[in-house]
């Protein structure tokens, strides 16, 4: 049952997050490019624990995806940014969450993924 304290906890630091970006947004930074890279920057602050823990480099193949991966969920994080200097959390989070079901219903079309039953009730 621990299990649900996580996810209860997770959903309540994502919208609190969403809640200071908005009051951000609105009232200190205007570009939500600059706050995208920003936050973004901010997910760097692991890599202080390689002295603790050590570094593992991965394969070249595997860096550049990540980087890539990287570069594409800033593009991905503008037009969520931008919506919140417009609107308000309670208006652009539900259509945020809903991006696994989007995800879902188009990705037979896109990419030829099929599911199996208990893949798609999992």
């Amino acid at each position: 049952m621990e299990w649900f304290f996580f996810a209860v906890s997770a959903q309540f630091v994502f919208t609190l997050a969403s809640l200071v970006s908005k009051v951000l947004m609105s009232h200190k930074i205007k570009s939500s490019s600059a706050y995208a890279i920003f936050m973004s920057s901010v997910g760097l602050l692991p890599l202080c624990l390689i002295p603790v823990r050590g570094l593992a480099i991965p394969s070249f193949s595997l860096l550049v995806v990540l980087i890539a991966t990287g570069m594409l969920y800033i593009y991905a994080m503008i037009p969520y940014y931008e919506a919140l200097s417009f609107e308000e959390v309670s208006r652009v989070l539900p259509l945020w969450r809903f991006i696994p079901v989007f995800v879902l219903i188009f990705s037979p079309f896109l990419i030829k993924e099929k599911l199996g039953f208990y893949q798609v009730v999992g």
